[in-house]
């Protein structure tokens, strides 16, 4: 009955949410919020051309169960199973949604959150530590940041000397 009760509000706020975004569209529109917008994503490079309804598909956050505790529980846990499956910008939001709906506490006060464009910088800060590794000097692991992104892009350049290895019939030269 919850899980009904549910789709039907989500149903309600898909319309409001679509026509919000329809006024946000408006090119002549005198409110300033909407003006404040449409510079924002101007500046941020949104194409003019995107800012029509018709080419955004808006649908309300859901969460997970439908309302049922119990299922929440059980689909967070496949999610944390199947994590790795999963593009690692996503693990980061996986870990919080999981953490939230199991422990039902914010999630901030466990996991770090995801901070935007830290690929490029975790890459960067793994190629720095990288040549420390390969000389034999230990390297502690750092607190604060995506780990699980910094020692994939880790793994990833020493996959690549173990390739460079390989291709001279396994002898370090």
């Amino acid at each position: 009955m919850v899980s009904s009760m549910l789709q039907a509000m989500y149903l309600q706020e898909g319309f409001y949410y679509e026509e919000l975004f329809r006024r946000f569209c408006q090119k002549d529109s005198q409110d300033p919020e909407v003006k404040e917008f449409q510079s924002e994503c101007s500046r941020q490079g949104v194409p003019s051309d995107l800012l029509t309804p018709n080419k955004w598909r808006i649908m309300p956050e859901r969460v997970l169960g439908g309302g049922d505790r119990t299922l929440a529980q059980v689909q967070a846990q496949w999610l944390l199973d199947h994590k790795t499956a999963i593009r690692s910008a996503a693990q980061q939001r996986i870990l919080r949604l999981a953490t939230s709906t199991m422990l039902k506490i914010r999630p901030s006060e466990f996991v770090c959150p995801a901070r935007p464009g830290a690929g490029h910088r975790r890459h960067a800060r793994a190629e720095g530590v990288f040549g420390t590794l390969m000389q034999g000097v230990d390297v502690s692991l750092r607190e604060g940041i995506d780990q699980i992104g910094y020692i994939e892009a880790m793994l990833k350049m020493m996959g690549g000397i173990v390739k460079r290895i390989e291709a001279t019939d396994n002898m370090v030269k």
